[in-house]
Protein backbone atom coordinates (compact mmCIF):
# COMPACT_ATOMS: atom_id res chain seq x y z
CA UNK A 1 0.00 0.00 0.00
CA UNK A 2 3.23 2.44 0.57
CA UNK A 3 4.23 1.56 -2.26
CA UNK A 4 1.42 2.41 -4.02
CA UNK A 5 1.02 5.51 -2.50
CA UNK A 6 4.75 6.55 -3.06
CA UNK A 7 3.80 5.50 -7.19
CA UNK A 8 1.07 7.97 -7.17
CA UNK A 9 2.87 11.01 -5.38
CA UNK A 10 5.55 10.56 -8.16
CA UNK A 11 2.97 10.63 -10.96
CA UNK A 12 1.23 13.91 -9.43
CA UNK A 13 4.85 14.98 -9.10
CA UNK A 14 5.82 14.65 -12.35
CA UNK A 15 2.48 15.88 -13.82
CA UNK A 16 2.86 18.98 -12.17
CA UNK A 17 6.77 19.27 -13.06
CA UNK A 18 4.75 18.64 -16.85
CA UNK A 19 2.34 21.13 -16.32
CA UNK A 20 4.63 23.78 -15.17
CA UNK A 21 6.75 23.81 -17.70
CA UNK A 22 3.90 24.03 -20.42
CA UNK A 23 2.97 27.02 -18.19
CA UNK A 24 6.19 27.87 -18.10
CA UNK A 25 7.11 27.82 -22.09
CA UNK A 26 3.64 29.34 -22.69
CA UNK A 27 4.61 32.14 -20.53
CA UNK A 28 8.13 32.44 -22.27
CA UNK A 29 6.40 32.39 -25.42
CA UNK A 30 4.46 34.95 -25.05
CA UNK A 31 6.52 37.62 -23.58
CA UNK A 32 9.12 36.85 -26.56
CA UNK A 33 5.96 38.26 -28.59
CA UNK A 34 4.95 40.58 -26.53
CA UNK A 35 8.56 41.39 -27.21
CA UNK A 36 8.79 40.81 -31.10
CA UNK A 37 5.78 42.95 -31.42
CA UNK A 38 7.07 46.26 -29.80
CA UNK A 39 9.85 45.37 -31.98
CA UNK A 40 8.04 45.24 -34.94
CA UNK A 41 6.11 48.27 -34.14
CA UNK A 42 9.33 50.58 -33.69
CA UNK A 43 10.64 49.38 -36.89
CA UNK A 44 7.26 50.03 -38.63
CA UNK A 45 6.99 53.63 -37.04
CA UNK A 46 10.88 54.37 -37.69
CA UNK A 47 9.86 53.42 -41.81
CA UNK A 48 12.52 50.51 -41.17
CA UNK A 49 9.73 48.19 -43.17
CA UNK A 50 12.25 44.90 -44.05
CA UNK A 51 13.52 45.06 -39.92
CA UNK A 52 9.56 45.19 -39.01
CA UNK A 53 8.76 42.27 -41.49
CA UNK A 54 11.52 40.00 -39.86
CA UNK A 55 10.12 40.48 -36.57
CA UNK A 56 6.10 40.52 -37.49
CA UNK A 57 6.92 36.71 -39.08
CA UNK A 58 8.70 35.93 -36.14
CA UNK A 59 5.72 36.53 -34.21
CA UNK A 60 3.58 34.34 -36.40
CA UNK A 61 5.94 31.56 -36.25
CA UNK A 62 5.04 31.74 -33.06
CA UNK A 63 1.21 33.00 -33.09
CA UNK A 64 -0.15 32.56 -36.66
CA UNK A 65 -3.19 34.10 -35.38
CA UNK A 66 -1.69 36.84 -33.55
CA UNK A 67 -4.09 39.57 -34.88
CA UNK A 68 -1.35 43.28 -34.73
CA UNK A 69 1.42 41.19 -36.22
CA UNK A 70 -0.85 40.01 -39.37
CA UNK A 71 -2.16 43.85 -39.77
CA UNK A 72 1.06 45.22 -39.37
CA UNK A 73 2.75 43.02 -41.19
CA UNK A 74 0.53 43.90 -44.32
CA UNK A 75 0.98 47.77 -43.97
CA UNK A 76 4.62 47.17 -44.04
CA UNK A 77 4.88 45.56 -47.24
CA UNK A 78 2.15 47.82 -48.58
CA UNK A 79 4.16 51.06 -47.73
CA UNK A 80 7.49 49.01 -48.86
CA UNK A 81 6.19 47.78 -51.56
CA UNK A 82 4.90 51.18 -52.40
CA UNK A 83 9.07 53.09 -51.68
CA UNK A 84 10.34 50.46 -53.90
CA UNK A 85 8.07 51.14 -56.90
CA UNK A 86 8.63 55.28 -56.65
CA UNK A 87 11.71 54.00 -56.75
CA UNK A 88 11.65 52.04 -59.85
CA UNK A 89 12.50 48.79 -57.94
CA UNK A 90 8.86 47.01 -59.14
CA UNK A 91 10.00 43.38 -59.25
CA UNK A 92 11.67 43.86 -55.59
CA UNK A 93 8.20 45.42 -54.55
CA UNK A 94 6.30 42.37 -56.37
CA UNK A 95 8.66 40.02 -54.05
CA UNK A 96 7.89 41.59 -51.06
CA UNK A 97 4.45 41.18 -51.59
CA UNK A 98 4.50 37.86 -53.27
CA UNK A 99 6.49 36.79 -49.78
CA UNK A 100 4.03 38.32 -47.29
CA UNK A 101 0.45 37.00 -49.17
CA UNK A 102 2.18 33.56 -48.41
CA UNK A 103 1.50 34.34 -44.65
CA UNK A 104 -0.88 36.48 -45.09
CA UNK A 105 -3.47 36.44 -48.16
CA UNK A 106 -4.87 39.66 -47.71
CA UNK A 107 -6.71 41.17 -50.00
CA UNK A 108 -4.77 44.54 -50.13
CA UNK A 109 -1.57 42.61 -51.24
CA UNK A 110 -3.66 41.57 -54.18
CA UNK A 111 -4.87 44.80 -55.07
CA UNK A 112 -1.44 46.45 -54.81
CA UNK A 113 0.64 44.03 -56.60
CA UNK A 114 -1.97 45.14 -59.58
CA UNK A 115 -1.05 48.35 -58.57
CA UNK A 116 2.74 47.61 -59.18
CA UNK A 117 2.13 45.76 -62.34
CA UNK A 118 0.25 48.83 -64.05
CA UNK A 119 2.97 50.89 -62.72
CA UNK A 120 5.73 48.72 -64.32
CA UNK A 121 4.06 48.45 -67.55
CA UNK A 122 3.54 52.57 -67.43
CA UNK A 123 7.46 53.01 -67.17
CA UNK A 124 7.89 50.73 -69.51
CA UNK A 125 6.11 52.56 -71.98
CA UNK A 126 7.55 55.76 -70.19
CA UNK A 127 11.15 54.38 -71.41
CA UNK A 128 10.16 53.49 -74.81
CA UNK A 129 8.96 57.13 -75.25
CA UNK A 130 12.11 58.80 -73.29
CA UNK A 131 14.43 57.03 -75.82
CA UNK A 132 12.70 58.22 -79.10
CA UNK A 133 12.75 61.59 -77.41
CA UNK A 134 16.46 61.53 -76.63
CA UNK A 135 17.06 60.71 -80.59
CA UNK A 136 15.08 64.28 -81.28
CA UNK A 137 17.28 65.91 -78.52
CA UNK A 138 20.25 64.56 -79.64
CA UNK A 139 19.52 66.34 -83.42
CA UNK A 140 18.81 69.38 -81.86
CA UNK A 141 21.49 69.37 -80.18
CA UNK A 142 23.91 68.78 -82.89
CA UNK A 143 22.14 72.09 -84.17
CA UNK A 144 23.02 74.36 -81.23
CA UNK A 145 26.17 73.07 -81.16
CA UNK A 146 27.08 74.54 -84.87
CA UNK A 147 26.44 77.77 -83.65
CA UNK A 148 24.13 79.28 -86.34
CA UNK A 149 21.31 80.35 -84.61
CA UNK A 150 19.00 80.69 -87.35
CA UNK A 151 19.23 76.95 -87.71
CA UNK A 152 17.75 76.59 -84.33
CA UNK A 153 15.37 79.16 -84.75
CA UNK A 154 13.86 77.33 -87.66
CA UNK A 155 14.23 73.64 -86.16
CA UNK A 156 12.31 75.55 -82.69
CA UNK A 157 9.79 76.91 -85.67
CA UNK A 158 9.26 73.12 -87.46
CA UNK A 159 6.79 70.64 -86.68
CA UNK A 160 9.10 68.21 -85.80
CA UNK A 161 10.22 70.09 -82.79
CA UNK A 162 6.54 70.91 -81.49
CA UNK A 163 5.56 67.17 -81.69
CA UNK A 164 8.86 67.07 -79.63
CA UNK A 165 7.95 69.03 -76.48
CA UNK A 166 4.12 67.74 -76.50
CA UNK A 167 5.21 64.77 -76.07
CA UNK A 168 3.24 62.97 -73.26
CA UNK A 169 6.57 61.95 -71.57
CA UNK A 170 8.41 64.63 -72.02
CA UNK A 171 10.16 66.27 -69.24
CA UNK A 172 10.90 69.97 -69.73
CA UNK A 173 12.35 72.67 -67.83
CA UNK A 174 15.90 70.34 -66.80
CA UNK A 175 18.43 69.66 -68.81
CA UNK A 176 19.57 66.42 -71.32
CA UNK A 177 22.90 64.69 -71.87
CA UNK A 178 23.27 64.63 -75.19
CA UNK A 179 26.31 63.82 -78.17
CA UNK A 180 26.92 66.87 -78.56
CA UNK A 181 26.39 68.58 -75.01
CA UNK A 182 23.94 69.19 -72.25
CA UNK A 183 20.87 70.67 -73.83
CA UNK A 184 17.79 72.41 -71.71
CA UNK A 185 14.06 72.59 -72.68
CA UNK A 186 12.31 75.20 -70.24
CA UNK A 187 8.79 77.41 -69.82
CA UNK A 188 7.12 74.63 -71.84
CA UNK A 189 9.76 74.64 -75.05
CA UNK A 190 9.81 78.58 -75.87
CA UNK A 191 13.31 78.60 -74.28
CA UNK A 192 16.13 76.34 -75.05
CA UNK A 193 19.88 76.54 -72.81
CA UNK A 194 22.93 74.86 -74.54
CA UNK A 195 25.77 74.74 -72.48
CA UNK A 196 27.44 74.14 -69.24
CA UNK A 197 25.78 73.08 -66.27
CA UNK A 198 26.79 73.04 -62.50
CA UNK A 199 24.60 70.12 -61.18
CA UNK A 200 20.69 71.48 -62.45
CA UNK A 201 21.91 74.87 -62.36
CA UNK A 202 23.21 77.12 -65.76
CA UNK A 203 26.72 77.55 -64.82
CA UNK A 204 29.71 78.37 -67.33
CA UNK A 205 29.11 79.07 -70.78
CA UNK A 206 25.91 78.96 -72.72
CA UNK A 207 23.59 79.94 -75.21
CA UNK A 208 20.23 80.97 -74.31
CA UNK A 209 17.34 80.64 -77.08
CA UNK A 210 14.04 82.12 -77.60
CA UNK A 211 11.35 81.68 -80.42
CA UNK A 212 8.13 82.76 -81.24
CA UNK A 213 6.26 84.25 -83.51
CA UNK A 214 6.70 87.64 -82.89
CA UNK A 215 10.78 87.59 -82.85
CA UNK A 216 14.12 85.73 -81.67
CA UNK A 217 17.25 86.18 -80.18
CA UNK A 218 19.85 83.91 -78.15
CA UNK A 219 21.98 85.18 -75.48
CA UNK A 220 25.01 83.82 -75.37
CA UNK A 221 27.66 84.23 -72.61
CA UNK A 222 28.85 83.59 -69.05
CA UNK A 223 26.17 81.82 -66.43
CA UNK A 224 26.60 81.54 -62.98
CA UNK A 225 23.93 80.35 -60.13
CA UNK A 226 21.69 79.46 -62.69
CA UNK A 227 21.58 83.25 -64.46
CA UNK A 228 23.15 85.31 -66.99
CA UNK A 229 26.26 86.52 -65.04
CA UNK A 230 29.05 87.78 -67.14
CA UNK A 231 30.03 88.53 -70.49
CA UNK A 232 27.61 88.74 -72.83
CA UNK A 233 26.18 88.96 -76.75
CA UNK A 234 22.49 88.99 -77.22
CA UNK A 235 21.27 88.76 -81.03
CA UNK A 236 17.66 90.00 -81.26
CA UNK A 237 15.42 90.13 -84.45
CA UNK A 238 12.23 90.92 -84.98
CA UNK A 239 9.95 88.34 -87.51
CA UNK A 240 9.01 91.88 -89.49
CA UNK A 241 12.43 92.75 -90.49
CA UNK A 242 15.24 90.92 -91.73
CA UNK A 243 18.15 92.98 -89.46
CA UNK A 244 19.40 92.33 -86.01
CA UNK A 245 20.07 94.39 -82.96
CA UNK A 246 23.08 93.23 -81.38
CA UNK A 247 23.61 94.04 -77.95
CA UNK A 248 27.41 93.34 -76.00
CA UNK A 249 28.56 94.16 -72.25
CA UNK A 250 28.05 92.89 -68.74
CA UNK A 251 25.30 91.23 -67.07
CA UNK A 252 24.39 90.74 -63.15
CA UNK A 253 21.67 88.31 -62.42
CA UNK A 254 20.84 88.69 -66.12
CA UNK A 255 20.23 92.50 -66.53
CA UNK A 256 22.98 94.69 -68.37
CA UNK A 257 25.55 96.38 -65.90
CA UNK A 258 27.84 98.88 -67.17
CA UNK A 259 28.63 99.50 -70.39
CA UNK A 260 26.81 98.17 -72.90
CA UNK A 261 27.17 98.56 -77.24
CA UNK A 262 24.59 98.27 -79.40
CA UNK A 263 24.00 97.84 -82.73
CA UNK A 264 22.04 97.00 -85.80
CA UNK A 265 23.19 95.05 -88.89
CA UNK A 266 21.15 94.33 -91.93
CA UNK A 267 22.74 93.27 -95.07
CA UNK A 268 25.94 93.37 -94.24
CA UNK A 269 25.60 97.02 -93.00
CA UNK A 270 26.64 97.96 -89.26
CA UNK A 271 24.73 100.80 -87.62
CA UNK A 272 25.55 102.29 -84.45
CA UNK A 273 22.72 102.48 -81.86
CA UNK A 274 23.51 104.98 -78.47
CA UNK A 275 22.34 102.91 -75.91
Amino acid sequence: MKKKKTFIIVIIVAILAVVASIVGYRMVQQNRVKNLLELGNQYLKEEKYEEAIASYKQVLTIDSKEETARENIVVAAVDWSDDLAEAKEFKKAEEIIADVYLIVPDKRLEKKKQEILELEKEEEKRQEALKKILVDMNELAEVCASGDENAVFEYMKSDKYKSLISQEYIELDKKYETDYGTLGVYAGGAFLYFGDYDGEDRSGNGAWYQSNEYDTFVVRGSWSGDMPNGKQEEIYQSNQDEGKTIMQGNVVNGLWDGEVTQHYTRDDVTFPIMF
